[in-house]
């Protein structure tokens, strides 16, 4: 496999079946020919429709200030930055000619009425868009988004339109920040052709090593002093993790004894598992920020993969990360990496390649044996691809 000669295809993938069991999947939308600024438009008078048949439906509106999506602030992922009208769509549309979904955040709470009301409104015409349907069968299946698709009537031709409609935390009937940033996509990011998932696993990768601690083992959640079992694992504990869902977790209490002190096994402290919903997680940017950074300086460069590799430079010394490469490696291309663009090696090597590359380069770090690693990496996962 030749590292060089990579082509990115991405877009929305979701196939809908309607309440009549017909499907459909979705196309990925050219903005060169639905134009950004009618793309805003349509898609703002859709969101509006939506919102007055729910109001009339369960007598609130799903989005109780409307204004959010207007100016962009409902939207996750690339679309926050498509739908957001600050920015021009000529410089859009130099870094990004295709969209494959829309990301829009929903309550958390009002989901599960959200997709009553689209079954309700199968094969209906809502604007210049009809709606075909999605991809939960049931109410039980919704989990945390609804994946849908919309046909508008391009007057060249139909376009099969995917919508995520994602539940997440609201405040003041606006998306939290941390709902913003744990899916949000930086325009700076795609300028330098880097897809919003490098920003979210590089502090994934930075959490992991900076907390990693070889004086401790860790014990299973339902070890008490008397009875102690540890987890069977190779990998070096880590005292904090990094979720998208949830934000920055302390996972581990110190075991103590009788007397208050912590129990010490083959000369290494022995913490355990927290039980469920005790694993305490922090939302709050700034103080995930200064946990991380041992910072308030420069905060903005927080929401942007190139900022995260900046404050790196500016506040990580170098054990720091150089432990970051190797964490980051792992999540990108160790055994147990998660395949990004399903359809083949070379998409999915360009879309890793693009953030790591960007990472050895500007933090002076070498990775000898890079393409041999990699093509190890695909050599095990070559049964995983689907055919295109």
């Amino acid at each position: 496999m030749k590292l060089s000669n990579f082509l990115i295809f991405e877009g929305g993938n979701v196939e809908a079946i309607n309440a009549l069991g017909s499907s459909k999947f979705a196309d990925k939308i050219d903005l060169r020919k639905f134009k950004i600024k009618d793309f805003r438009e349509e898609f703002y008078k859709l969101f509006k429709i939506l919102n007055t048949k729910y109001e009339m439906k369960f007598k609130e509106p799903l989005w109780k200030d409307e204004k959010i999506l207007k100016n962009g602030v409902a939207f996750n992922g690339s679309t926050s930055y498509i739908m957001n009208p600050a920015l021009d769509p000529d410089e859009i549309l130099k870094h990004k000619t295709h969209a494959g979904d829309l990301d829009i955040m929903v309550p958390k709470e009002d989901l599960t009425n959200l997709w009553d009301l689209l079954r309700s409104l199968e094969g209906k015409s809502l604007g210049n868009f009809t709606y075909f349907g999605n991809n939960r069968p049931n109410r039980d299946a919704i989990g945390t988004q609804i994946n849908s698709i919309f046909i508008y009537h391009h007057k060249d031709a139909d376009i099969s339109c995917q919508i995520d409609f994602e539940a997440s935390e609201f405040e003041n009937h606006q998306p939290t920040d941390w709902a913003r940033f744990s899916h949000g996509s930086s325009f700076e990011d795609a300028q330098v052709g880097i897809k919003a998932l490098h920003h979210k696993l590089l502090l994934r990768a930075m959490v992991g090593a900076m907390s990693a601690n070889p004086n401790i083992v860790v014990a299973t959640p339902a070890s008490t002093p008397e009875k102690i079992t540890l987890k069977k694992t190779k990998e070096v504990p880590r005292m904090q993790q990094f979720s998208v869902d949830r934000g920055l977790g302390f996972g581990l209490e110190p075991l103590l004894d009788k007397n208050g002190d912590i129990i010490v096994l083959d000369g290494k402290q022995v913490y355990k598992e927290k039980k469920g919903d005790s694993n305490r997680y922090i939302q709050d940017l700034g103080e995930i920020f200064h946990h991380i950074f041992k910072t308030n300086e420069n905060m903005a460069k927080f929401h942007s993969f190139i900022g995260v590799v900046d404050l790196m430079k500016k506040h990580c010394d170098r054990k720091t990360i150089e432990d970051t490469h190797k964490r980051y490696f792992d999540i990108l291309f160790g055994k147990g990496a998660q395949i990004i663009e399903s359809f083949s090696p070379e998409d999915d090597a360009q879309v890793k390649l693009a953030g790591f590359s960007y990472f050895l380069k500007h933090l002076g770090l070498k990775h000898p044996n890079l393409n041999k690693d990699i093509e190890a990496y695909y050599e095990l996962k070559k049964n995983s691809f689907r055919q295109r």
